[in-house]
């Protein structure tokens, strides 16, 4: 059995490089997204800023 403190680690690091590409990726993501989906799809939409990411 891994160590705790082994698994935490990984998994704070998986986190940061899951922050990292999406910091990248950002700019090129729709200005209106959807935010809600029913079972047709999108059927609500926002701004991409929508939960204060800038």
């Amino acid at each position: 059995m891994k160590s705790p403190k082994a698994i935490f680690g990984i998994s704070v690091l998986l986190l940061l490089v899951y922050i990292i590409v999406l910091s990248q990726q950002f700019s090129s993501v729709q200005e209106i997204i959807p935010v809600h989906y029913s079972g047709d799809g999108g059927d609500g939409f926002g701004s991409k800023n929508f939960y204060g990411l800038k």
